[in-house]
């Protein structure tokens, strides 16, 4: 790869990363998120400090907030990436779901929704009788969408083994990471960079997708930090290895340059 191409790879993130914002009870907690911020904080970080407590008050608060209602422009991948999120909350916490699924019965059928295809990504027994029990909870069309759901084979849905044919796959990939901390999810989003710069759209897209949000989550967790230090030296790629030099020498210069912009004021 030439010289020009790196610094170019170079000045795009750099102008892109100074627009980022850098033991309990297994009892539901009613506690309302109090902004949105104490709500990405509890998603983006919950492997460190998990609190599977407040899966209902998070499936209230993206309710109220509009992220799942199929109508709103929030909506988006917001459910199936919750659901990859949950999926891997609930397998993780089997023994206590059906304590949860009987506070869960006056939620609403968008709500019910999002949790039954998590029950299907957890892929644990249990988590399997609850889906299959309260299939009535959602209507005719979402229904027919579970049952087909229950007959997919999981490693066509699970992030970490499904081929990735678009962009959106890398945010499911990060919601992984997110509710287990797993590298498995944060390597094969590097194992994505390579497309960056490609010829067509949608490889383009998977490239460029994996290789900025790459560099966020970088910047906020130490572990893909470490993990993107030892693949630039270690991966078979010889392209993937030198966009995370361009990548990492990006953030560390946005660091010093902001340091030098806070010393001067």
């Amino acid at each position: 790869m030439h010289l020009n191409y790196l610094r170019l790879i170079a000045v795009v993130l750099l102008s892109w990363l100074y627009g980022c914002v850098t033991t309990s009870t297994l009892k539901q907690n009613p506690t309302p998120f109090a902004t949105e911020n104490e709500f990405r904080g509890w998603f983006a970080y919950y492997y460190r400090d998990p609190h599977p407590e407040r899966v209902t008050t998070a499936l209230s608060y993206m309710k109220a907030h509009g992220y799942l209602n199929e109508n709103s422009p929030k909506y988006g991948d917001i459910p199936v990436i919750a659901s990859i999120f949950l999926g891997q909350v609930f397998a993780t916490n089997e023994q206590h779901l059906s304590d949860w699924a009987a506070g869960w019965q006056s939620l609403g059928p968008s709500e019910w929704y999002v949790i039954l295809v998590s029950l299907r990504m957890a892929d644990k027994p249990k988590a399997m009788q609850i889906l299959k029990d309260n299939l009535s909870k959602v209507d005719r069309d979402h229904r027919q969408r579970l049952i087909k759901l229950q007959k997919t084979d999981i490693r066509t849905l699970d992030p970490l083994t499904a081929d990735v044919v678009t962009n959106r796959q890398i945010s499911l990939l990060w919601s992984g990471f997110n509710a287990t901390g797993d590298l498995r999810y944060a390597q094969r989003v590097i194992d994505q960079i390579h497309l960056f710069g490609e010829d067509d759209a949608p490889s383009q897209e998977i490239g460029e997708t994996a290789l900025m949000s790459l560099a966020t989550h970088v910047i906020q967790h130490e572990s893909v930090s470490r993990l993107c230090i030892e693949q630039r030296q270690k991966h078979e790629d010889p392209k993937t290895r030198l966009l995370l030099e361009a990548m990492l020498a990006a953030i560390v210069n946005a660091a010093e340059n902001r340091s030098r912009d806070s010393m001067s004021h």
